[in-house]
């Protein structure tokens, strides 16, 4: 077996190094020279190219007979490019290494250009391949272009330009990279180091020291050796585990990946000793959860064993386990919590395992939802409800009916609406109007799916709202049509005003407030005025006193210049008592400001005041 698999190996990494063979060969193409076969003319759309140009084939293999041939005066915009990747970059590294620094910079100019239709990816590969050349030779001039582009390709064509850069003369490379302002040189760093990767750790270092990030090569270093295959994670581990800061996440990274390759070759026992070498606890405990989370997707109880075995882990990293397991087989969490003694840790366990049942069988969880323990039936809101397919919410909606426990029923009922509502509104409405004996969950439910469909079906949502019972709700304070309203006017300002008529005459003024609150949310302050206008003379005081207060929590200065607008006498008396009176708790103006309002005020609204002791303001 080991011998056939080295075979493989061998085999591929032939046809590996084939293939850089080949990449390397088309990058350093000189101009001119000889075709390896017969040549094979490539159409331009250009006519009026000189008929005397060079021409260059490539075979891709003996077997495939594909040659690919570059105008050596062509322009990017003319070359005739393949549809696929494999053969369109072959092509265009044929036709690069036919170019001359100067063709190189003319073409790179016209791969920024709209006018050349390609997309945004085989743009950007050929630039990367243009300037990949230009590096060679004329460093400086790739770097221009490179600094010149926007994120992403700004950061990758730079990191392109040092990496060849490096390998032509580090000394410039480096004196280069210190004009590059400091968060930008530990990228430059890795790009140089990457280049030199052959080279010394001390060399590594040096470099990193001049652009003044020595720490850089130490997490280079960790992370070249984790690239590959560890072989001997325990010799690797021994030699960097000192080496790794604390709280180095790159480092880290490199740490945790050498101690999950340790513990899957030799097991969990190998964790003992991983956690007795980290000295920093920060660290121990990012390794262990990264060995967790990667060791329990093959050994999930093992892994649950050890980790709930510690006692100075945070719970997080139990219930991460728990969670991966119970996703894998919740039966066996189920079986495993069973053998353990009442806990926080059972307790947890029960739970993700019901939630996973309801997720992978959720029509079977709830024909088993009465059997479940009272204290994890509720996960079938999270777990059952939502993955419940469209098809199969009819039957969930008869199950939850069987339910022992009303209480239970209005609280999965109330899912399955909302999800409901989401496929098919009717349908939901429908079921929910069937439960005519169920008057309050009825109405609970509706309002509901009101709720669900607000910012897709506004108008629905308002309509339902409208044929609610008007009945006092804990901690709701507004109406159920001003409450929609409020949440449409925040979505569609146009389609609430459009409502906004048709309110019952007890809910007018909750809801011309939320939709002028709003309106001052949104910044469409003037609009204020004229809705207030619209209502009675008897209305108008109350609605801008509670716009005055929201007003002044959003904008209190813009308030000010605007309250002469506020339409007479007495709505302007009013709310400037309700603003004095409100400053006492949250201060938004100061004393002179005060004053000011005071100015508005009538008698008896200033004897309302004076009787409840002076305002309060800051100087």
């Amino acid at each position: 077996m080991r011998s056939l698999s080295f075979r493989a190996f061998s085999l591929l990494l032939g046809v590996l190094l084939g293939i850089a063979t080949v990449s390397v060969l088309l990058i350093l193409l000189p101009t001119k020279g000889a075709n390896t076969g017969s040549p094979v003319s490539t159409s331009t759309t250009d006519r009026s190219l000189p008929t005397d140009h060079a021409t260059q084939t490539v075979n891709t293999g003996s077997n495939s007979q594909s040659e690919y041939v570059a105008n050596v005066n062509a322009r990017i915009d003319e070359l005739e490019l393949p549809s696929e990747t494999f053969s369109r970059k072959l092509r265009v590294a044929t036709w690069i290494g036919t170019l001359t620094d100067e063709q190189i910079l003319e073409n790179l100019d016209l791969t920024t250009k709209s006018t050349w239709n390609v997309s945004l990816q085989v743009r950007r590969d050929t630039q990367t391949s243009l300037i990949k050349k230009l590096s060679l030779n004329a460093p400086s001039e790739a770097l221009v272009f490179a600094i010149a582009r926007i994120e992403p390709q700004r950061t990758a064509l730079i990191s392109t330009v040092f990496q060849q850069w490096a390998l032509m003369d580090i000394d410039e490379a480096v004196a280069r990279a210190k004009e590059f302002p400091e968060q930008e040189r530990t990228r430059l760093i890795h790009s140089i180091l990457h280049a030199l990767q052959d080279q010394p750790r001390e060399k590594h270092r040096e470099i990193a020291s001049e652009l003044g990030n020595e720490e850089y090569a130490r997490t280079f270093y960790l992370q070249s050796l984790t690239k590959v295959t560890i072989e001997n994670p325990k010799d690797t581990w021994y030699e960097i585990v000192d080496l790794v800061e604390a709280e180095n996440s790159q480092q880290l990274a490199a740490l945790r990946k050498v101690a999950t390759a340790w513990v899957a070759q030799e097991g969990l026992g190998a964790l003992d000793e991983i956690r007795a070498t980290i000295k920093d606890d920060f660290n121990r405990d990012t390794v262990s959860f990264g060995i967790f989370l990667e060791h329990v997707k093959t050994h999930p109880e093992a892994t649950f064993d050890y980790a709930n075995a510690l006692t100075d882990i945070p719970a997080m990293f139990l219930n991460s386990v728990v969670a991966s397991w119970a996703q894998q087989d919740y039966e066996a969490v189920l079986a495993k919590a069973e053998t353990l003694s009442p806990s926080g840790v059972k307790d947890r366990m029960l739970s993700r395992a019901y939630r996973a049942w309801g997720e992978d069988k959720p029509i079977a969880f709830l024909k088993q939802l009465n059997e479940i323990p009272a204290g994890h039936q509720e996960t079938a809101r999270v777990g059952a409800i939502p993955s419940l397919p469209e098809t199969d919410l009819p039957k969930a909606a008869e199950l939850i009916l069987q339910l022992d426990k009303e209480e239970l029923q209005a609280t999965m009922a109330e899912a399955l609406v909302q999800k409901w509502s989401r496929y098919d509104v009717e349908a939901a409405m429908n079921w929910v109007s069937s439960l005519s004996n169920r008057e309050s969950l009825a109405t609970n439910l509706h309002r509901t799916i009101a709720y669900s469909v607000v910012s897709t079906q506004p108008r629905l949502a308002f309509q339902i709202a409208q044929d609610l019972p008007e009945t006092p709700r804990e901690g709701m304070s507004l109406g159920n049509e001003a409450q929609i309203l409020h949440l449409i006017a925040g979505d569609d300002m146009q389609v609430a005003m459009e409502l906004l008529p048709s309110v019952r005459e007890d809910n007018r003024i909750q809801a011309y407030q939320v939709v002028a609150n709003q309106m001052i949310n949104l910044g469409d302050t003037q609009d204020v005025f004229t809705l207030g206008r619209q209502l009675p003379d008897e209305e108008r005081v109350e609605y801008f006193e509670s716009v005055a207060i929201h007003w002044t929590r959003k904008d209190p200065k813009e308030l000010l210049r605007e309250f002469e607008k506020f339409p007479t006498a007495k709505v302007k008396s009013k709310s400037a008592l309700a603003l004095i009176t409100k400053n006492r708790l949250i201060t938004a103006y100061s004393a002179d400001e005060i004053s000011s309002l005071e100015e508005y005020l009538q008698p008896e609204d200033e004897a309302v005041l004076n009787q409840t002791g002076s305002p309060e303001g800051t100087p």
